[in-house]
């Protein structure tokens, strides 16, 4: 072979050389970067990618507004307090008709039989004598100031055709839709009581504080009658 021809071949050598170390080195670059991302069409509102078609958020929308909360209900169900203890309610009935202690003596000569085996030795009444003439369902509600230390009983009567009288203590600060009680008597029939003999509702608090006693007929109508007594 000639001068010439070696030339030629050598010159295709170096140069099939060089091509093949550009393809190598345009491959390590396609298999170390990224491939790019399509930038949405023209339609496409920013922080959007275009995928499947059509334009999709790049991420999720943040959350707002925080956790979702439900308004508590009373109706039906009582709510739990802490350690998951039932809040028993009272819900008063509409008024009944106030009598005065001449006009229920009826019931109040009813109270003084009961008061040795219900009510604390040494206990005296305090406040008004709570009496009324009852339909079914009716309720009357009396302040009562408690003292501290202080240990107090409730003694409800009625007179037949009463069937159900219920006597109750609860917070004298009204809670819209919401009435927490304090105490309640667990009897059936013509008498309930709270603080029964040998027990009584203590004050717990270090000053005095003033409670509601709330009287209901649940059952039957009639005369019904309550006294709070004390023993400091």
């Amino acid at each position: 072979m000639d001068k010439s021809a070696w030339s030629l071949v050598h010159a295709v050598e170096k140069g099939a050389a060089a091509a093949a170390l550009v393809l190598a080195g345009l491959a390590s670059g396609c298999a170390s970067d990224p491939p790019p991302q399509a930038a949405p069409p023209p339609g496409c509102p920013p922080g959007s990618v275009f995928v499947g078609g059509q334009c999709q958020p790049s991420a999720p929308p943040p959350a707002t507004g925080g956790a979702s909360s439900t308004t508590p209900t009373t109706t039906g169900t009582a709510p739990e307090g802490a350690g998951g203890t039932t809040i028993h309610q009272t819900t008063p009935g509409p008024d009944a008709v106030r009598l005065d202690a001449s006009a229920a003596a009826g019931a109040a000569q009813l109270l003084g039989p009961l008061l040795a085996g219900v009510v604390p030795d040494g206990a005296r009444p305090v406040g008004e004598l709570v009496a009324g003439q009852f339909a079914q369902g009716q309720s009357l509600r009396a302040p009562v100031t408690l003292k501290a230390g202080g240990c107090y009983t409730v003694v409800a009567v009625a007179l037949a055709p009463v069937t159900e009288v219920d006597v109750a203590l609860t917070p004298s600060i009204a809670i819209p839709g919401f009435n927490p009680t304090a105490a309640k008597d667990s009897e059936t029939g013509l008498v309930a009581s709270i603080g029964k003999k040998p027990n009584c509702f203590k004050w717990a608090l270090p000053a005095a504080g003033t409670m509601t006693l709330t009287l209901t007929v649940p059952g039957g109508q009639g005369v019904a009658a309550a006294q709070v007594y004390e023993k400091l």
